[in-house]
């Protein structure tokens, strides 16, 4: 291994200043595309779609407000007694909807992270330097 190594090294050695910088730079794209297709685009995509279950949920939970006003309206009698189990029920689902997202946000890497996690990585592999980092407004 060492010695195919070597050979890559002699054969790198051997081209000159502008190719260096060409093969730098590309090995730098393909590691920054890497990093981007493996780790950032997954992470982004579920961000995505639990933003959208979030919205759709609020949305219900909104519908069933509605439902609940529109029957303490339309009841005769005590309405406290179903608007309770209604809210209860409602408090509950909102409850069970708030744990859902924040298991599912507990998946993610924060983008406080992020940073230590590309030095970690540039850390381990010695023969990469870390050019810029930009961050980016998220996505909605």
């Amino acid at each position: 291994m060492k010695k195919l190594w070597q050979k890559y090294a002699d054969r790198i050695d051997g081209t000159s200043l502008r190719e260096r910088a060409l093969i730098f730079f590309s090995a730098a794209f393909v590691t920054v595309a890497m990093i981007q297709v493996f780790l950032v685009a997954p992470m982004q995509e579920q961000q995505r779609r639990l933003t959208r279950d979030l919205g759709q949920s609020q949305t219900q939970i909104r519908a069933l407000s509605e439902q609940t006003q529109n029957l303490v309206r339309s009841r005769a009698g005590d309405p406290d007694v179903d608007n309770r189990r209604k809210m209860e029920q409602l408090k509950r689902r909102l409850a069970e909807l708030d744990r859902q997202m924040q298991d599912q946000q507990a998946r993610f890497i924060g983008p406080q992270r992020v940073a230590g996690l590309l030095g970690d990585l540039l850390t381990r592999n010695r023969r990469l330097q870390l050019v810029g980092l930009t961050s980016l407004r998220p996505a909605t």
